[in-house]
């Protein structure tokens, strides 16, 4: 078995390359290559926090894994990531384990690759604006993977806490030699955006409807429980949705489910899974005056493939060491 620490992933982990490994999981998951259950998820009360077991078998490819992620939201006060992870890959002809890795920063790059992938597909190619509401990791590894896929000029980032918002500015305009201006509010920033990506941990919404403008693009990753959500539903209900996986996101969506209860949205706004345009099997945007929106809630296939990609690489790079269970 290869374990792998956070800085060892670190170390190999390519935002290209991700995007790469994730367009190919998707295109696996919706072309009906990989079998995924829905994640089984374990509220661990009183602590508020919980845990959540994701596996996937990639049959075209034959990679097997498991992610284990738990949420503690109370975390950050206690100098910790509120999203931990451990990934697990497995031969799966022989059950063996091959790598244990840690999955905290798989998880922040994959989420994000999956929004650059629908970026290059949805948003305008024309695209030169980006909104990103949240300053924490997942706006980090967002602007990282974003920046990959359309030549963005402007950056606007809001976020609750003037301190975190205006220090991402400054940091992220440094690292990327771009504009990364902080903004006083959600409606300054997503106002005229050409991509809206919203990366916010929230019970209500931080985005809302009115804001939106024809030929948006909109990538929501923060909410990825029933209760939870990011856009209100006159947001939702201006969309042509976009998912990871139908059934997950009937299952978690919390941003479609809410609006569904307001009734405003319906499952004809749905317009496909992501795999499906990455096959072909789906028609993308449709119009450049269309409203688009990639609801996010995460998936298996993700980690494996991204996990896959670290794997592979530590290894013929020579980071990570060997441990053996059955010695």
């Amino acid at each position: 078995m290869w374990l792998l620490s956070e800085s060892d992933v670190a170390r190999v982990l390519d935002a290209g390359l991700a995007i790469q490994a994730v367009d190919a999981g998707l295109r696996s998951l919706s072309g009906g290559q990989t079998l995924q259950p829905l994640r089984t998820v374990l509220r661990l009360e009183p602590h508020g926090s919980f845990l959540g077991l994701m596996p996937a078998h990639m049959r075209d490819s034959d990679l097997l894994g498991l992610k284990i992620v738990t949420v503690a939201h109370g975390n950050p006060s206690l100098g910790l990531p509120s999203h931990l992870a451990g990934i697990m890959l497995l031969d799966p002809a022989t059950g063996q384990i091959l790598s244990f890795m840690d999955g905290r920063l798989i998880t922040e790059v994959r989420t994000a690759a999956a929004s650059a992938v629908s970026t290059r597909l949805l948003s305008r190619p024309e695209s030169t604006s980006l909104a990103i509401l949240g300053s924490g990791v997942q706006a980090r590894s967002h602007l990282d993977c974003l920046l990959r896929v359309r030549g963005f000029k402007e950056v606007r980032v809001w976020s609750p806490t003037p301190a975190h918002r205006e220090k991402f500015a400054i940091d992220e305009s440094a690292r990327h030699r771009i504009e990364v201006r902080a903004v006083a509010g959600p409606e300054e920033a997503a106002r005229g955006a050409d991509v809206i990506a919203c990366c916010m941990s929230c019970e209500g919404p931080v985005l809302l409807g009115d804001w939106l403008s024809p030929g948006q693009h909109i990538t929501a990753v923060g909410a990825s429980q029933r209760a939870t959500r990011e856009l209100d539903g006159q947001a939702v209900s201006r969309c042509t949705v976009w998912v990871d996986q139908r059934e997950a996101a009937q299952a978690e969506a919390g941003d479609l489910l809410q609006a569904a209860a307001e009734s405003l949205y319906t499952e004809s706004q749905l317009a496909g899974e992501l795999g499906e345009a990455l096959l072909g099997s789906a028609r993308g945007r449709s119009s450049a005056e269309e409203i688009t929106l990639f609801k996010s809630v995460g998936v298996a296939v993700e980690d494996v493939t991204t996990a896959t990609l670290v794997y592979l690489r530590a290894r013929a790079l020579g980071f990570g060491q060997e441990f053996h269970l059955q010695a």
